[in-house]
């Protein structure tokens, strides 16, 4: 079984987001919360000082999960953008055209003067 037949369809969305960025961390939203999860989850909850879980995927193995709520999420998005080397947050946000449809956008640092 390849592993795109493994992840369950959440999963599967993240990957193909984080394989278009894969040098950025993703906060992906998952109702009220944004998630990391795999090596962003790691880094993720290491930067912002959150905790570092995990979340059954489906018939794979378990996937590393770290998450904010989405009220709270632009004081960590602020935080994660300050900490890393370079402004390397995306966020994908649910897209009116439909539940499986995302808007992404960039997480950027402020100008500086």
């Amino acid at each position: 079984m390849s592993r795109a037949a493994a992840n369950t369809p959440l999963i599967q969305q993240y990957l193909d987001i984080k394989a278009r960025h894969p040098d950025s961390i993703l906060f992906f939203r998952v109702g009220d919360f944004y998630e990391m999860f795999f090596e962003d989850a790691e880094e993720g909850s290491r930067l912002l000082g959150i905790t570092l879980t995990s979340r059954n995927n489906g018939g794979a193995a378990n996937v590393p999960l770290a998450g904010v709520p989405v009220k709270a999420a632009g004081e960590y998005l602020r935080r994660l953008v300050a900490a890393l080397r370079v402004d390397g947050v995306w966020v994908a946000e649910p897209a009116l055209d439909g539940p499986r449809a995302l808007e992404l956008s960039r997480a950027r640092r402020p100008l500086q003067d």
